[in-house]
């Protein structure tokens, strides 16, 4: 089993700053996600997506892509995973 590093918590002093309006770094043109669920295939992954992304994505693949799934892996902490499109056959041969 690999060892896990170990890290502490610090009990700080204050209360939460007031809500202020979420500020983005960049965002999808309009369409992108629709038009990269038609495109795609088995095999195939997108990766750098944030979690609302990755959501619609799926459901996009869903919805357009019969016969296709996705399997999404995105790490304890980060705001961005990967999403990859898969086969029922896939799946079923690789449980999770």
């Amino acid at each position: 089993m690999r060892k896990l590093a170990e890290y502490s918590i610090e009990i700080k002093n204050g209360f939460p700053p007031p809500k202020g309006k979420t500020h983005y770094r960049d965002k999808l043109p309009n369409g992108a996600l629709a038009q990269a669920a038609r495109r795609i295939t088995a095999g195939q992954y997108v990766d750098n997506l944030s979690a609302g992304s990755m959501g619609k994505l799926a459901d996009f693949i869903k919805e357009e892509r019969r016969g296709l799934r996705t399997v999404r892996r995105i790490g304890q902490g980060d705001s961005r995973g990967t999403l990859y499109v898969v086969t029922e056959e896939w799946l079923a041969n690789n449980p999770e």
